[in-house]
């Protein structure tokens, strides 16, 4: 009996188990979309409830319209065919990259047949990952800018961001060209806000201060409403003041105190009492 180790398929290297990976991954997935845009125009009402029931894209969404819409089993089954052919493929090609659980499997056998084919499609492929795409390059470099944009204290999103770009080609895991480009998309939006937190965080401090503690607030609200008082003294008299002032105050005063419980809200500032409340509380301790 041939050792595993000397199997034919033990014998690619690693870059090349990847790309075949990669390769009926694809296929299989390919597939399994068509499948579902077969089943969705064939049958709308019972590709909906399908959903609701398995993930789109999979074996078993396919598996169960053949099962109930038999009409289906024409165009649905022999693409459901062609996945589980490609799966089977790479359950050889990661018994080949991770090691042999017993005896050489029959599938294994008919998948070292063809490896003259399969040898010629790695040589077609030149040995390329198909399912990384061209601007991959590119998005790292959107990436790095983005980091650069996000700051100096923000340096370690850099390689995060560069490795989800990556994904996990060994798991077949790697973004597609337009989803890479939607996730440096919001790298480039969060970076900006990043920086814009950083940069504006010090100016908001003055005010989550007054809004933190509700006396604050109500001191800030009636300084305000004293100045508007006073301007519209000084500037119209007390007349004016008398009449379209106090009705100005009025809405005014409300207003503003509805505008500091909604930026206590927003900037997820707590007042001061409750802080100590719940401080106390935690510890057990009393006033």
């Amino acid at each position: 009996m041939t050792p595993p180790t000397e199997w034919p398929l033990r014998q690619l290297t690693a870059a090349q188990l990847r790309t075949l990976r990669a390769i009926f991954a694809d296929q299989a997935f390919d597939s399994l979309r068509t499948a579902d845009r077969a089943i969705k125009s064939a049958d709308p009402d019972l590709y909906a409830d399908l959903i609701t029931r398995v993930r789109p894209g999979s074996r078993d969404l396919a598996r169960m319209a053949c099962r109930e819409q038999p009409a289906l089993q024409e165009t649905v089954r022999p693409m459901l065919d062609d996945a589980d052919g490609c799966f089977q493929m790479l359950f050889v090609i990661n018994d080949a990259t991770y090691g042999p659980i017993g005896p050489k499997p029959e599938i294994y056998q008919q998948v070292e047949d063809l490896l003259p084919e399969i040898l010629d499609l790695l040589a077609f492929h030149g040995g390329s990952n198909p399912r990384t795409p061209a601007n991959t390059g590119r998005a790292h470099q959107f990436a790095r800018v983005a980091g650069r944009v996000a700051g100096r204290r923000r340096t370690h999103l850099t390689e995060a961001w560069i490795a989800d770009l990556s994904g996990a080609p060994d798991f077949l895991l790697v973004p597609s060209g337009r989803h890479q480009a939607a996730m440096v998309s919001g790298y480039l939006v969060a970076a900006v806000r990043l920086r814009l937190h950083d940069t504006l965080g010090p100016a908001w401090r003055p005010v989550d201060w007054v809004i933190a503690s509700r006396s604050r607030s109500a001191t800030a609200v009636t300084a305000v409403i004293g100045s508007l008082a006073l301007y519209i003294d000084v500037t119209g008299g007390l007349h004016e003041l008398l009449t379209t002032g106090v009705q100005t105050c009025a809405l005014a005063g409300p207003s503003l105190w509805g505008l500091t419980q909604w930026l206590r809200g927003v900037r997820g500032v707590e007042l001061a009492s409750q802080a100590r409340a719940r401080v106390r509380e935690d510890t057990g301790t009393e006033e």
